[in-house]
């Protein structure tokens, strides 16, 4: 805003020659409006991506907060037990609590006459007079208060139910007595009357299941046999911003007997970081169509001076001050700005609609689709300073160069100095130099930067331009000296090749900018294919390190281990080659070390002798190589190498494992009738005399036990920091234990597995392995099945449409260079309009004339090409390396599919921009080119 009012200040400062810029604008309207087009293609994106992002992340808060209500805080215990509500009380009194309600919840079978079977829901009680997730809801507002025991209920729309049908549900129970936990339907059939029907969307529901259905607390409590007891208490704060302190504050209070989870603290803080990079990137691939709009903005102007240097003579010498001169060259590149930038910044809006609708179809995950979009100052504000700042950059180097012009060769362009000899040798004797230091220098870092972020920004900072600069020299030497090769190769262009070559090198300024153009949008492309290719390679290497099963088998119930054994002694046996049985511990656990004070929340897996069989799982160096037979010893341990990083251990280390339990501890109280009195306190009555007697009754107390392990190896995996969600765990928090330790440490789970990772015999063909377990078991048994390829497919969906939208960027860059190779092919013809006329009377014919016209710009497409698949690989390579230091370690690959891909673009670009200049230049008249 600032520059902007300078620069206002200015036009009326320099009034007189502000004008002549002014009036000059019109003279060359093709190449002015193609100037302009390329600022209002870059401000417009800049304007459009920032609305849209902003927009979404907007949207994006809409859906967690109507998903979550105004749940802010959810409250459980550790042993996933119900718990007295008389802890709400000590929660609501604690600091910036707003509200807190209790709730009870649990699963039922609910019956759909339409399917005519049973389906699982999970029902929660709330107190319809308090729940204020419950009051929040404006669909609730319109039912009212739930009747306090009574059967009315309100379900999810999925359940296919309406306003007054009755419904029947079963609550569910197991038979753990059962080898296998087989469910069990116990309970009688109750009745329900349907008052209200809610989207998932609302009331926070969140608990996990298809389908939810509400009920009051009271008559929940019954059911589910809580009496006075709750399984959750949700939490709103009074400012969204005071979360982690409430959280804080509640973990103080309640001890490690309960998780506390800030529920859209969580949500959105991943969203957030993973938004703003995912912007950052596409601000970036913004800001190099601007880059594109400098580059042709410097063109134009210098080319104005060229054509104007006799009227800069003139000024000259009447009086002008080459500050006046400066001013009027300055003046007009400002003005080509300010008209982009007004267009740019309104066509903003529309391009950001556009924009938030193709990303949210590519990657809806980042980017959904906004209801309505969020304008903020800055937005624009953003947008005109970039605009403006790139016309002033653009502008300043000819409008110096203008006012330094001598005036007596500006009269007499005859004696006007010849180009400077040895040109092409300068360029390439700097460009090699500097091109081969740069990358020794990158090299040289990258060996030996180890984590160390900074040094690979100071690459980017300050190798990478030299990089560009001594390629981009060298290129240039080499387009000059090269001539007569070019003209050898040009063959199909006939005899306008000696021109070609000829026009190359003789204005070899004009043409390093328009191959320029070309090399910066082409190796963006190669860095983003890069990047997009070492993402999936890393991915698919750390599943493939960690999930090497053929078939997984995931149930939602917990079986018994034999089920393994079942598994491989059926008639699917004779697909089945080795079966492991895994449990992930439905509890999460806090590991302790105790020497480095540092502690960190992880999922125990439990695993048997047959995993290392089926799955292969890489390890750290200091892990030895008997790591499986070392973790079958009661109290050893392995853990992820992000789990050790943050625990600061290694191999043979000590952690401990505080683990909950409940446990009945008899007490011996005074009971001077025989009975417990209804209110006994506790302490003995003042006035009992003689023997007093005794009673012993048992209390439930909470009971913690620092279990010791030591640390038997450390798994390894590229971007496994990165994981958080393979198979519902995850392993940048996962440690391993066997079922020794699982049956000692946690009795409760003793001998139970929820995952079957399954290796088949190399004959067999996995589908038919699926189909066959689904066969023999899907009836009896709820089991899901996964192979590696449903986990890696949708992994590689989801990366190949956040790539897409990078793509997408870089494919409007290359447009936009696209219009600078055109601008400067129509202010070639512009300069050679006189030549062209010659050239014509002299028996030239139009089709060559067209020839020669796009033979130039194929050539330096050509060179283009060359510049941004060298710069692109070696970029890519740096960004790979950064990303590396950022504990994202993907393998760095050559994109061949891209270099190609960046060879036609180069080359279509070039005839598409090369089309029209030669179709304007074969249709000039004779006479007309002849008479300037």
């Amino acid at each position: 805003t600032v520059s902007t009012i300078i620069l206002v200040a200015l036009l009326f400062v320099q009034s007189s020659f502000t004008k002549i810029a002014i009036k000059n604008v019109p003279r060359r309207v093709l190449r002015n409006s193609i100037t302009v087009l390329a600022i209002v293609l870059g401000v417009s994106l800049v304007v459009g991506v920032n609305i849209s992002f902003d927009s979404s992340l907007v949207e994006f808060n809409r859906s967690i907060n109507q998903a979550a209500g105004d749940i802010d805080i959810s409250i459980r215990s550790a042993l996933n037990e119900p718990f007295n509500q008389s802890l709400l009380e000590t929660i609501s009194e604690t600091n910036d609590v707003a509200n807190a309600s209790q709730r009870v919840s649990d699963r039922v079978e609910i019956w759909e006459p339409v399917d005519e079977e049973w389906t699982i829901a999970t029902m929660v009680g709330v107190n319809s007079s308090s729940d204020f997730s419950y009051l929040s809801s404006d669909d609730m507002r319109k039912i009212g208060q739930l009747e306090v025991n009574g059967t009315d209920v309100i379900v999810d729309e999925g359940l296919n139910f309406t306003v007054g049908d009755i419904i029947k549900a079963k609550t569910i129970t197991y038979n753990f007595s059962d080898p296998l936990f087989e469910q069990s339907n116990s309970s009688e059939e109750i009745e329900f009357n349907v008052v209200g029907i809610y989207y998932p969307e609302q009331l926070g529901a969140g608990q996990g299941s298809s389908h939810t259905v509400f009920i009051d607390l009271v008559k929940a409590q019954q059911i589910f046999d809580r009496e006075d007891k709750a399984d959750y208490v949700i939490v709103e704060v009074t400012d969204i911003e005071y979360t982690n302190h409430v959280v804080k504050d509640l973990e103080d209070e309640l001890g490690i007997a309960y998780v506390i989870t800030p529920v859209k603290e969580n949500i959105l803080s991943s969203i957030g970081q993973a938004s703003m990079g995912f912007q950052s990137g596409l601000q970036i691939m913004s800001v190099l169509t601007v880059c594109v709009a400098v580059v042709l903005i410097l063109n134009t102007i210098y080319l104005n001076v060229g054509e104007r240097t006799f009227e800069i003579g003139i000024l000259r010498a009447v009086g002008s001050s080459k500050r006046q001169i400066f001013w009027m060259f300055f003046s007009e590149s400002i003005t080509l700005g300010i008209i982009g930038v007004t267009i740019g910044l309104f066509l903003g809006i529309p391009f950001a609609q556009a924009f938030s609708f193709l990303s949210s179809q590519f990657s809806s995950a980042l980017m959904p689709a906004a209801e309505s979009f969020v304008f903020k100052p800055w937005h624009f504000i953003l947008g005109a300073i970039i605009g403006i700042s790139a016309t002033a950059i653009g502008g300043l180097f000819p409008s110096i160069f203008a006012s330094r012009i001598n005036i007596i060769n500006s009269l007499r362009p005859l004696i006007r100095k010849s180009g400077k000899p040895r040109t092409t040798l300068k360029l390439i004797g700097a460009g090699i130099p500097i091109s081969v230091c740069s990358v020794f220098i990158f090299n040289l870092m990258n060996n030996h930067s180890g984590s160390a972020g900074y040094s690979t920004i100071f690459v980017w900072v300050t190798i990478v331009p030299l990089l560009m600069v001594g390629l981009i020299a060298s290129t240039a030497g080499l387009l000059r000296g090269l001539s007569p090769i070019f003209e050898r190769i040009l063959i199909l262009f006939g005899g306008s090749r000696r021109i070609i070559s000829r026009n190359i090198g003789r204005n070899l300024m004009r043409s390093t900018i328009c191959f320029t153009l070309i090399g910066m949008t082409l190796s963006f492309i190669i860095v983003v294919a890069g990047a997009q290719g070492g993402v999936k390679t890393g991915l698919e290497d750390v599943i493939h390190s960690f999930y090497s099963a053929d078939l997984t088998i995931t149930s939602e119930n917990l079986l018994n281990k034999t089920f393994a054994t079942d598994l491989a002694l059926t008639d699917t046996g004779e697909l089945i080659a080795n079966v492991a049985p895994t449990l992930i511990v439905p509890r999460t656990v806090n590991l302790l070390n105790n020497q480095s004070d540092t502690n960190s929340s992880s999922m125990v897996i439990a695993i048997d002798s047959e995993y290392s069989k089926v799955m292969s799982m890489k390890f750290s160096d200091d892990t030895p190589e008997d790591v499986f037979s070392k973790l079958k010893s009661n109290g050893t341990i392995i853990l992820t190498a992000p789990l050790a990083k943050s625990l600061n251990v290694t191999v043979n280390d000590e952690i401990q494992m505080p683990i909950l339990s409940l446990i009945q501890v008899p007490i011996t109280i005074p009971d001077p009738n025989g009975t417990i009195p209804d209110d006994w306190t506790g302490t003995i009555p003042d006035d009992w005399t003689g023997t007093i007697p005794t009673i012993t009754i048992n209390i439930t107390q909470l009971e913690i036990t620092n279990v010791n392990f030591t640390v038997v190896g450390i798994a390894v995996g590229s971007m496994l920091e990165w994981n958080h969600g393979i198979y519902s765990y995850s392993l940048s928090e996962a440690s391993y234990i066997s079922y020794e330790s699982l049956n000692e440490t946690f009795p409760e789970f003793n001998e139970t597995a929820n995952l079957f990772f399954t290796k088949i015999n190399p004959e067999q063909e996995v589908n038919l392995v699926r189909d066959r377990v689904k066969e023999v078991y899907g009836s009896e048994y709820q089991l899901n099945t996964l192979t590696t390829e449903d986990t890696l497919n949708p992994a590689r969906e989801g990366i190949d449409k956040t790539f897409a939208i990078l793509n997408g960027v870089v494919m409007f860059a290359v447009v936009n260079a696209a219009i600078g190779v055109a601008a400067l092919m129509v202010m070639n013809i512009s300069e050679r309009r006189r030549e062209i006329g010659i050239l014509r009377s002299l028996g030239m014919s139009r089709l060559q004339v067209v020839a020669s016209t796009v033979g130039e710009a194929v050539v330096l497409a050509g060179a283009g090409a060359a510049v941004g698949i060298i710069a692109g690989l070696i970029l890519n390579q740096v960004t790979i390396g950064f990303m590396q230091t950022m504990g994202f370690p993907i393998p760095f690959a050559i994109p061949f599919d891209s270099i190609w891909l960046s060879l036609l673009l180069a080359t279509v670009a070039s005839l598409i921009s090369a089309a029209y200049p030669a179709y304007r230049a074969s249709r000039l008249k004779i006479v007309d080119s002849l008479r300037r």
